[in-house]
């Protein structure tokens, strides 16, 4: 695990370039060399994780079905569009591995371009981004990880309501991994303009329902009856299996709570926040969704976490919001920063040594 700590120092040391005017010239520089070390990190990974052999198998599986001149999406089991890059490696003679960098090239690069546009503390939205999203989309569920790179991109859209670019960048995501299509409800969601005291209302209700009445059972009730709708149909499959059918619980769930004392701090300094963050409006409504699914259906596990990850991708944004606000008064901003310092350490921690769905980190030509 020591590679994983080695660039997380790299990105703490790095944090000091947010506010150090004497290096803002080069500070795009070391964005772009941080960036090639992501890229490079998780393009070269070896076997590594659960995935890992999942998407070995579909490379495999699309080099069979191409031999035998299949080239149809009925003959595989994911999205269109991540087959597509399969297929196109394959005719192009390349190994597996070329389809892991390319997808890391693109999710790393769309992230960080995002951060540089939406942020001005980059390298912070950069440490808290490797520690959570990076470990979870860009080294295990790379299809989720590319789709949601792709919906980061749709945020101005969303609050210039200009749908036709928003939607053509739902449905490119949606051809990578069909979670992507939430983001029509986000859509709609930012249509209208909610007062500072109904997301005081919203959020205290969801908390209630998901600690006494979550959801869960009713998506499953809902997916039982409408048996010929595919994505329901999954639901109702990964309801039966108890692997992924547990409840997460509301004010037991670690990232619940992390994620709802910084909702509540963006929510407390909405106003101000709102005058200084590009496009926080919506960032702000894409975290409040997550938090508010994660209670509210909190007891179905898989459907709680994988949705509520897609609409929190802002979270290093979020996160980061504070420093704003805080930047006039030193005395508070160096405290906040050093928080944020120990918690994305004892968020990496956490995803290394306790979640334990990583094993050590090895080159690709070690596996």
């Amino acid at each position: 695990m020591i590679y994983f700590w080695i660039i997380f120092l790299l990105i703490v040391a790095l944090t000091n370039l947010d506010w150090i005017e004497a290096y803002k010239e080069y500070k795009f520089y070391f964005a772009l060399f941080i960036g090639i070390i992501l890229i490079a990190f998780a393009g070269l990974r070896g076997n590594i994780d659960l995935d890992w052999s999942n998407y070995l198998d579909h490379f495999i599986s699309t080099k069979y079905e191409l031999s035998k001149g299949h080239y149809g999406y009925q003959y595989y089991i994911v999205e269109p569009l991540y087959i597509f890059i399969n297929q196109v490696a394959v005719l192009l003679n390349f190994k597996f591995q070329s389809v892991l960098f390319f997808v890391a090239t693109i999710a790393v690069s769309l992230n960080l371009i995002c951060f540089w546009r939406y942020s001005k503390y980059f390298f912070f939205c950069v440490l808290f981004y490797f520690v959570h999203t990076y470990l979870l989309k860009e080294m295990l569920q790379i299809r989720a990880g590319l789709a949601c790179a792709i919906l980061m991109f749709a945020i101005p859209y969303i609050q210039e309501k200009k749908f036709k670019p928003f939607f053509i960048l739902v449905v490119l995501a949606g051809l990578i991994h069909s979670i992507s299509w939430a983001y029509l409800l986000v859509y709609v969601f930012c249509l209208f303009n909610i007062h500072k005291k109904w997301y005081w209302i919203i959020l205290f209700s969801s908390l209630f329902i998901g600690q006494f009445f979550p959801l869960g059972d009713l998506l499953f009730s809902i997916s039982d009856i409408n048996t010929d709708i595919v994505a329901l149909q999954k639901v109702a499959g990964y309801y039966i299996d108890q692997e992924f059918n547990y409840a997460l619980g509301v004010f037991k769930n670690p990232t619940l709570l992390k994620q709802l004392f910084f909702l509540l701090i963006a929510l407390y300094f909405y106003d101000s926040l709102n005058k200084v963050i590009p496009y926080f409006k919506t960032i702000f409504n894409l975290y409040f969704l997550s938090v508010c699914w994660l209670a509210l259906f909190n007891d179905f596990a898989l459907i709680a976490g994988r949705l509520a990850t897609v609409f929190s991708i802002v979270e290093p944004i979020l996160v980061t919001a504070l420093i704003y606000v805080l930047k006039p008064k030193l005395r508070y901003q160096l405290p906040y920063v050093v928080f944020v310092w120990i918690l994305a350490l004892g968020i990496l921690f956490y995803n290394l040594y306790i979640q334990t769905f990583m094993m050590p980190y090895n080159f690709f030509w070690q596996s």
